[in-house]
């Protein structure tokens, strides 16, 4: 088989699939599912939180951009505080574009280069990607999907879920769901919607049959 007929023949058995919601709305839950199934997870907020640190060439712009407050100091290292960067940003919209300039490029670099790397191992077993990225069409990764999963829940579900989590007020929760995309338009792009508003083993049904098509993609 010649070189390009083995290209070829890759690129045929490679899916790269977008996965995004609302905040709170259980992408993370359904990545695992996906990861469960075997599929290969790119963590965009993995990718945020690891490129987020004070040593960091990333890191350190943003602390020169919002300053020393945005620190937090232990014995041993210092750390971004994401919670109080998020407090910041999220009160002031020209702050949060700031911060979006800073982070989005490189976030983007980083989930491009994980997609070439995973393309570029060995072997022809069917792979599909999933990227977790809950700004996917924000940040115009969207693109670079050849298609797109919406988790989509109730605005009251986000709400309480982001309370549990995060320990969100609603006025906080509404505040940063309003700086997203509208759910019901992320759903409009969507190639599969996923709701996730019923019981768990409701969700896990919706995911498989969402796989079962994923693996049978010409």
């Amino acid at each position: 088989m010649s070189k390009l007929s083995e290209i070829k023949r890759r690129e045929i058995f490679m899916v790269v699939v977008g996965l995004t919601g609302g905040i709170g709305s259980g992408k993370t839950t359904v990545a695992g599912q996906f990861k469960k199934l075997g599929a290969h997870i790119i963590d965009a907020d993995k990718i945020a939180r690891e490129m987020l640190q004070p040593q960091t060439s990333l890191g350190k712009k943003v602390i020169n951009c919002f300053g020393q407050q945005i620190l937090y100091k232990t014995k041993k290292k210092s750390y971004i505080n994401r919670k109080k960067l998020a407090a910041i940003v999220f009160s002031d919209k020209e702050k949060l574009k700031k911060l979006n300039e800073l982070m989005h490029p490189s976030i983007i670099n980083q989930i491009k280069k994980e997609i070439r790397e995973v393309k570029q191992k060995k072997g022809f077993r069917k792979q599909i990607i999933i990227v977790d990225a809950p700004l996917l069409f924000e940040t115009g990764v969207n693109i670079f999907m050849d298609k797109v999963i919406v988790v989509s829940v109730s605005r009251e579900y986000q709400i309480e879920r982001m309370k549990k989590r995060d320990g969100l007020n609603k006025k906080d929760s509404l505040r940063i769901i309003k700086n997203q995309w509208p759910l019901g338009k992320k759903t409009k792009c969507a190639d599969y919607l996923i709701d996730n508003s019923e019981s768990i083993q409701r969700l896990k049904e919706r995911i498989e049959n969402v796989w079962e098509e994923l693996l049978y993609l010409k």
